[in-house]
């Protein structure tokens, strides 16, 4: 349903060392990312994991 504020026009935007210090993957990434295939991926709702089932690592450290 569109309203006066939708559409909207997303932007994305990647950070990463400079190309002499990025590391493989990350340069994979990122040439992935620029890629139809990507942005079908990222705009497409419901796609992937739904955030129900999403558990992020919980990391705890104690201090004596």
């Amino acid at each position: 349903m569109e309203t006066e504020r939708t559409p909207v026009q997303a932007c994305w935007h990647v950070t990463t060392l400079a190309p002499d210090r990025r590391p493989d993957a990350a340069r994979r990434l990122r040439n992935f990312l620029g890629t139809p295939d990507a942005m079908q991926l990222m705009c497409a709702p419901g796609a992937g994991v739904p955030p129900s089932r999403f558990r992020p690592p919980v990391y705890v450290t104690i201090w004596s």
